[in-house]
């Protein structure tokens, strides 16, 4: 009856063991998933900024003129208006 106590405590203790390392194998899993899925969504997030710059840069490029016109302008007009302010 011992040697049978034994074996099935033996057992119970083995089956522990295998269930304890697949929890540990499942989270080992479950954290390398995680770290990929965070490097992915860094990627895509670099991605997007480097898009985002490109338009930017895009966008300045073909409105130079206008902005440098419209920018003028607006100074021009400020400039103005301080002067004669100062004159009266």
């Amino acid at each position: 009856a011992k040697k049978k106590a034994d074996e099935a405590a033996a057992a119970a203790k083995k089956k522990a063991e295998d269930a304890a390392a697949a929890a540990k194998a499942a989270a080992a899993k479950k954290k390398s998933e995680g770290i990929e899925a965070a490097a992915k969504k860094k990627k895509e997030l670099e991605k997007k900024t480097e898009e985002s710059i490109s338009n930017l840069e895009s966008f300045i490029k073909n409105n130079q003129e206008k902005i440098e016109t419209e920018w003028f302008n607006s100074y021009k007009t400020m400039a103005e208006s301080k002067a004669k302010s100062l004159i009266e």
